[in-house]
């Protein structure tokens, strides 16, 4: 099984810088920079790659000015024990952003999808296409399980078009199901196939009359993409509330979680009305078994009590 989590930064610069200073960490794919293991250079050696590869990004990032967050972030993990040697891991990167760029071209190869027809598409992409942008592969080795760092930019060096972010985080899904195959990993289901209320048939048939989402999808919809791009809790509310959701977290005296609650345009249902996936009690945090976010109860609580004072922006 494997997680995908996506950012969309400004710097190249500092995305990069930040990927590769980490003790541990090796470049083990991409155009970016070489082939490198970060503890066998120097603090100078190290900004000259940085320096480097920021070049590289930035010729890629000045042929699009209009687009205002080009560089993208990905880490990948998987559980211990699926462990990839590091040129496995760097084809699993690789395929995964021919992918993503194949799948924003052509969303039909997803719908209608054939595995060998999509694989196929993938190989001749990543052998005739993926070298008109500008990526870079890091591995890590800081936490347990096994992990990997993709930054890349989305500008095509030859037609200056950016990567079309539609429908991103569930391409990401579809296409990790495909190289769990491949791969021979545990397949993990898809984030809309487990944990996650159902519609009415009442409101099915409203949205089909009417064209209105109810507020129960949209919320799930939100709090979906803010799950996928968030790695703790507090950073999970502050994506919600950009996106005009008020999120409230209930503690016991000891500090022990009692459930959430999410309000949107007035509505207010349970994280359990939801789904189980976006509940946080303390018995069943869905929250960070679903989005594997991370939560410290002395570190956090006080900071989420903060967060939940804050009226949602409203996008």
């Amino acid at each position: 099984m494997s997680i995908a989590k996506i950012k969309s930064n400004h710097s190249a610069r500092t995305t990069f810088g930040s990927v590769i200073r980490k003790d541990g960490s090796r470049v083990i794919g991409g155009n970016a920079a070489p082939w490198i293991e970060r503890d066998q250079l120097s603090q100078e050696q190290l900004r000259a790659v940085v320096s480097n590869a920021t070049r590289k990004f930035m010729v890629s990032i000045d042929l699009n000015y209009r687009v205002k967050r080009a560089v993208r972030h990905v880490s990948i993990s998987f559980p211990p024990g699926e462990d990839l040697d590091d040129q496995e891991l760097s084809d699993y990167c690789e395929k995964y952003l021919a992918a993503m760029i194949l799948s924003a071209e052509n969303p039909e190869l997803l719908r209608a999808f054939d595995p060998s027809t999509f694989r196929v598409a993938v190989e001749e992409f990543r052998a005739n296409e993926l070298h008109y942008y500008i990526y870079s592969i890091v591995r890590h080795t800081d936490k347990p399980h096994p992990h990997a760092h993709l930054v890349y930019s989305r500008i095509n060096l030859e037609t200056e078009k950016a990567i079309g972010t539609s429908f991103e985080w569930y391409r990401s899904q579809q296409i990790l199901r495909d190289l769990e195959r491949q791969y021979q990993l545990e397949v993990l289901p898809n984030s809309w196939e487990v944990g996650r209320r159902a519609q009415s048939i009442s409101q099915l048939k409203k949205e089909a009359e009417t064209g209105v989402i109810s507020i129960q999808k949209q919320l799930q919809e939100i709090l979906e993409q803010a799950g996928q791009a968030s790695s703790t809790v507090p950073e999970f509310i502050e994506k919600a509330q950009a996106q005009g959701v008020s999120v409230r977290l209930n503690f016991t005296r000891t500090g022990k979680s009692k459930g959430i609650s999410y309000e949107l345009d007035g509505v207010a249902l349970s994280g359990n009305s939801l789904g189980t996936r976006y509940s946080f009690k303390h018995s069943n945090p869905g929250l960070c078994n679903a989005f594997g976010l991370d939560y410290d109860a002395q570190r956090d609580n006080t900071v989420i009590q903060a967060l939940c004072q804050r009226r949602p922006l409203h996008p």
